[in-house]
């Protein structure tokens, strides 16, 4: 969203239903590749024992729609306001939030996680 591309899927999302010819290019092209390929990430997460399972494919949804929906804020509403939002703080909070969760360390509802083996994860080796 910082750079002048940004602007794009702001640009797509609110004229989707003009141009549905380009919406559909755009989807095709560009938002179902990506989340693909957040899926297949997530998919080598759970394979290595890195990640509980889950459903890969909405999950990349889930994880993708903030990034959409920080780089739409930066191209409207943010260039109005006094308290701009810092776009490299946003990402790293989602980040933590989407791996660490809202739950601290302590609490009785985070499922323990798996003892690392030391080994490198690069073919699902430690699933298990």
């Amino acid at each position: 969203g910082s750079t002048p591309l940004g602007g794009i899927p702001k640009l797509i999302i609110t004229e989707a239903c003009n141009f549905p010819d380009l919406t559909r290019f755009y989807n095709e092209s560009i938002i179902l590749p990506w989340r693909a390929h957040i899926a297949a990430l997530l998919q080598k997460g759970i394979a290595c024992g890195e990640f509980q399972p889950m459903d890969t494919e909405y999950t990349a949804l889930v994880l993708h729609a903030p990034i959409v929906m920080l780089s739409c804020y930066m191209n409207s509403l943010d260039r109005c306001v006094e308290n701009r939002i810092e776009p490299l703080r946003y990402i790293d909070a989602h980040i933590q939030m989407c791996l660490f969760g809202l739950l601290n360390e302590q609490s009785p509802l985070r499922k323990p996680s798996p003892q690392p083996d030391g080994s490198p994860c690069t073919d699902g080796s430690r699933a298990g």
